[in-house]
């Protein structure tokens, strides 16, 4: 099977509907993105387009200046992630991150996975998850 490109739909609920789409372009001169790779999410409100680097925010209709997310680059450094761990510690708070997410983020790509590798629907049961 060709991955160079496909298409998958998570449905969570009647109104919230999340496509995503993967194509392969690596042109060997395109150096300003590592890889050639970047990631675009487009939402109702806008886009935000990732790189390597970092993240940034375009307005739906262009009634704002693109906005610069967070720097992905910092948040990427062990320095960031230890102290962090540690602020939550310290302030009794639960990381965003934990494993929940961690585990729920990993089920979901499988899952998605599993629907394009079988060209059908995949739901939780189906991967032996409650959720």
């Amino acid at each position: 099977m060709m991955m160079d490109g496909f298409s998958v739909q998570y449905i969570y609920d009647e109104q919230t509907h999340l496509e995503y789409t993967q194509l392969y372009l690596h042109p060997r001169n395109f150096k300003e993105i590592p890889n050639g790779q970047y990631y675009a999410i487009q939402g109702e409100k806008g886009t935000v387009f990732f790189t390597h680097d970092d993240a940034v925010f375009y307005d739906m209709y262009g009634d704002s200046e693109p906005k610069q997310l967070v720097s992905q680059k910092a948040k990427d450094t062990p320095e960031f992630a230890m102290s962090d761990f540690y602020a939550c510690i310290r302030e009794g708070r639960k990381p965003f991150g934990d494993i929940k997410v961690g585990a729920t983020a990993a089920l979901t790509a499988i899952m998605g996975r599993e629907a394009i590798y079988k060209g059908a629907s995949v739901t939780w049961d189906d991967l032996g998850v409650k959720v």
